[in-house]
């Protein structure tokens, strides 16, 4: 059979959480990332890429990350904003 050659012309996912949870540190740290927003064009797998990747998010403390960019298998640019982070939320 010929490799799976997968190709989406576009991927939006809306109202996201991811729950965290570090027991590496004490006391442990429980936190959510939460109103998670991803989208993408011209999404294909297995050699990954993708085109106008925008991925948001709000972090404990009420704080926003944000990431956009393209992404291909060879390279790529992303770029990351963490300047509303609230760092003392994560301790």
């Amino acid at each position: 059979a010929a490799p799976l050659d997968l190709r989406i012309a576009g991927v939006r996912i809306e109202k996201g959480q991811i729950d965290i949870l570090d027991r590496a540190v004490k006391p442990e740290f429980r936190g959510r990332l939460s109103e998670l927003v991803l989208q993408a064009s011209d999404v294909r797998w297995p050699r990954l890429s993708a085109r106008n990747v925008k991925l948001s998010m709000r972090t404990p403390g009420n704080g926003e990350i944000a990431l956009r960019g393209d992404i291909a298998a060879d390279a790529g640019t992303l770029d990351l904003d963490l300047t509303k982070v609230d760092l003392p939320s994560f301790n």
